[in-house]
């Protein structure tokens, strides 16, 4: 793994290398590990760094994954995700729901069926 720093480019350059340089100011590929196996002392500087770059409210984070989206930033695509999974985890669908203002708008009906349909999920 190596850590990169964000690229000094000109304003008109840079949106076009975002990509390249990531949306951060340091980009960690892969992972390094040292002699006895931990990572490289700058690596986790850099994972410290990107948890708390993306400690941040909904509407915040919404914008973040579009932007990594639309510019295809995988790496903050993943970060993203990962913060997604971390605010779901040991929550009810229905905190889950009230979290991201999702409606439930099925019928009895209509959730049964896709209970049925996709019985491995609920197991």
């Amino acid at each position: 793994m190596h850590v990169m720093k964000k690229k000094n480019l000109t304003q008109q350059n840079r949106a076009q290398n975002l990509s390249d340089a990531g949306a951060t100011e340091y980009h960690v590929d892969g992972e390094e590990k040292d002699q006895n196996g931990n990572p490289k002392k700058g690596e986790e500087e850099v994972r410290n760094w990107d948890r708390e770059y993306i400690e941040v409210d909904h509407d915040t984070l919404y914008t973040v994954i579009l932007a990594a989206s639309n510019l295809k930033i995988t790496g903050l695509q993943d970060l993203c995700r990962q913060r997604i999974a971390k605010m779901m985890r040991g929550r009810t669908k229905q905190e889950i729901r009230a979290m991201f203002n999702i409606t439930d708008d099925f019928t009895p009906e209509e959730e049964e069926e896709v209970r049925r349909e996709n019985q491995w999920a609920f197991d």
